[in-house]
């Protein structure tokens, strides 16, 4: 929770900034804070401040990014304003240690207005605040929450995450009553559970009223301000396991340990026994950027995994740079494998296949052959083989081999 100077420190950058920007835009505009800050459920040292720029409904026909952008112009650099495409196209200005990311939005009254799907966020904070004042201590329940989700390494619902939103969290809270009854609800949670608290589809099967888009996702939340839409849409399986079996554990012996972050370093890594490889991110907006960081740790894993390089555990992390780490059950396989080859009914194809490989044999009416491994050793096929490839130099602006089980591990720029 954020000290009262902290709390201070936060509240005096925002007012400045937006006093600044509310006497450049056009009339029947307003910027007003949002996000975690507007709810009072931020996380200290925490600084990314969401503002949005409120357009009338006039303005719906017109290019309000284009507006907002002229507005920021006559406060900012045009090299401090960094324009971020979604939807509509948004803007990031950073101040120091504070990020503010300022959204134009049409200031609607109800979901049943929206024009673009940024539209509706200032209700999403307006219910939440809301919920918050009809029972004050909800705010800390939602921070033990997200930092609960932060530690489990599933906060966030970027496509290169594919967690928990910060308004997923606070609403599961909501429903659930406090941080307690939120792991409890998370300990016994079957995937595709509907959860429907404002009981849109009490009487209805959310299944067939849904988009299948929006449900494709292991659990079910149903916006409290916008019933067609599932909150958890972005959450993947594996980030609905993690969070499932950190409950499960949490429940069976709490500890401080659950809401600590735990920073991954190449030193812990090297004793752990992973080949680990470090990447240099290309530059652009974050959510692009790590997508293409997760699409190279991927890539990595799939390229193990298909040459028989059965993996114990592996994972990534991104900060400056992005870590890579695989820890193979065995990092030397055998020389050989069997492949597989047609039945002997198939003459044609049976006949190409004795040609190719000569240390062939039957079986049970199919044809098999004896074929020596490339690389039989985990790391001198990822350091030799895989990080030459085309697909990794593409998605990323320079890749490391930190090395595997050694002393010295100097960095070679593949």
């Amino acid at each position: 929770k954020p000290r009262k100077g902290e709390n201070k420190t936060m509240q005096t950058k925002v007012n400045a900034f937006l006093k600044k920007l509310n006497k450049t835009l056009p009339k029947n505009a307003i910027a007003v804070i949002g996000g975690s800050a507007a709810k009072g459920t931020w996380l200290k040292n925490d600084y990314d401040l969401d503002i949005f720029a409120r357009f009338n409904l006039a303005y719906q026909n017109e290019e309000i990014s284009s507006m907002l952008q002229k507005a920021l112009a006559k406060l900012f650099k045009k090299s401090q304003i960094e324009i971020l495409h979604g939807s509509r196209d948004y803007f990031q200005i950073k101040q120091g240690k504070f990020t503010f990311e300022i959204v134009p939005v049409l200031d609607i009254k109800n979901a049943d207005l929206v024009v673009n799907v940024t539209d509706v966020s200032p209700l999403h904070a307006s219910f939440v605040i809301n919920e918050i004042k009809k029972k004050p201590k909800l705010a800390d329940e939602i921070r033990l929450a997200k930092q609960f989700c932060k530690s489990a390494n599933v906060y966030g619902a970027e496509s290169y995450i594919k967690g928990f939103s910060g308004y997923l969290v606070e609403i599961l809270v909501i429903y659930a009553g406090n941080f307690e009854k939120f792991i409890k609800l998370f300990s016994n949670i079957k995937e595709k559970q509907v959860i429907d608290f404002k009981n849109y589809y009490k009487n209805k099967n959310v299944f067939d009223c849904m988009n299948i888009s929006k449900i494709y996702s292991p659990l079910i939340v149903v916006d409290p301000v916008q019933k067609d839409r599932n909150i958890a849409a972005a959450l993947n399986k594996e980030k609905f396991e993690i969070l499932k079996n950190a409950s499960i554990n949490f429940s069976k012996s709490p500890s401080i340990e659950f809401f600590k972050v735990k920073k991954i370093s190449l030193k812990n890594l090297k004793k752990s026994g992973a080949i680990i490889i470090t990447a240099k991110p290309v530059k652009g907006k974050n959510d692009v950027v790590g997508s293409k960081l997760l699409k190279v740790y991927d890539f990595i894993k799939r390229e193990l995994e298909e040459n028989d390089f059965i993996l114990k555990d592996s994972g990534w992390s991104w900060e400056k740079e992005a870590i890579f780490w695989f820890i193979p059950k065995q990092n030397v396989i055998s020389d050989t494998k069997i492949r597989i080859g047609p039945p002997l009914k198939s003459k044609h194809n049976a006949a190409a296949f004795k040609a190719k490989y000569q240390n062939n044999y039957e079986n049970k009416g199919r044809l098999y052959a004896v074929i020596k491994r490339q690389f039989k050793e985990a790391d001198k096929f990822i350091k030799n083989e895989v990080l030459k490839a085309y697909f990794i130099k593409d998605n990323v602006g320079g890749v490391y081999y930190e090395g595997y089980n050694s002393v010295s591990r100097k960095r070679r720029n593949t």
